[in-house]
């Protein structure tokens, strides 16, 4: 019997490290190849669906319903056991590397509501409920055009060091965005998720990240360590796979990143 395996790319993220604090952060669903089951054939799966679905939203932050984004703060409140010690907030990133994000403004907008949400100097925010927001479905307004800014859940625990990332926050970030970019996704896309066992905890979906000037990647749980990025022989440089979906590893398994010391080139 034929298996049919999801290639999909969806959300760009930013992410916060010591060595590159505006690098980006793409979270790419893709399926693992379970070496017992037979490959399906590359012309069934041109007829079935396009080689990439791109899921909407990061590239329009400002037209985001803020009632779509309070979906974020239930999946938090739902999976908060994933990082128990940590908030629950936004990161707002430029484009371009070399454009700060000083002079940025966000507002909560509707027909008769306008609430000014701040924006920390590392371009993190927080979302509050609001019952009038939700009720005249009001927007979320930057002051930037649409394309020159990008968004994603922002998890860290208190104890994660700047070259650290924690399995949970990762796994709860995950939640988040799934949660509010659930009803924007195809019904078709969404079925294949669901088909192959959850955006999050699947074997077959992989939750990958680029990080820049990577050179490798360690997860640690006590004694325990597995090395699952190393620049020297990877395919892909500055690229980390997460497990999310491999419970053996549990929450605070930390990731543990080395950079390369681009001072001696």
């Amino acid at each position: 019997m034929k298996t049919l395996f999801i290639v999909l790319t969806c959300i760009f993220f930013s992410v916060e490290t010591a060595q590159a604090q505006s690098s980006t952060k793409e979270l790419k669903v893709a399926t693992q190849k379970d070496p017992n089951e037979s490959e399906v054939k590359k012309e069934t799966l041109e007829m079935l669906m396009p080689a990439v679905v791109e899921v909407s939203g990061t590239k329009d932050p400002e037209l985001k319903p803020y009632r779509t984004m309070i979906k974020g703060l239930d999946a938090f409140e739902k999976n908060s056991h994933l990082a128990p010690n940590a908030k629950f907030r936004f990161i707002l990133k430029t484009q371009r590397r070399d454009t700060p994000i000083q002079g940025t403004t966000l507002r909560i907008t509707g027909d008769t509501v306008s609430i000014p949400v701040e924006i920390a100097g590392d371009g993190t925010f927080t979302l509050t409920r609001n019952a009038l927001a939700e009720e005249e479905n009001a927007d979320l307004m930057l002051n930037r055009k649409k394309a020159s800014m990008r968004w994603r859940p922002y998890i860290r625990s208190s104890s994660v060091l700047p070259n650290q990332l924690r399995l949970g926050d990762l796994r709860l970030e995950c939640e988040i965005l799934w949660a509010i970019e659930y009803d924007e996704t195809s019904f078709f896309v969404r079925n294949l998720f669901r088909l192959a066992g959850g955006a999050c905890n699947s074997s077959r979906i992989s939750n990958g990240m680029i990080i820049p000037n990577l050179l490798s990647a360690t997860l640690v749980s006590g004694a325990r360590r597995l090395k699952i990025a190393d620049s020297t022989k990877d395919k892909f440089r500055d690229w980390l796979e997460p497990p999310l979906y491999d419970k053996s590893w549990d929450d605070d398994t930390i990731i543990e990143l080395e950079f390369e010391d681009k001072t001696l080139n």
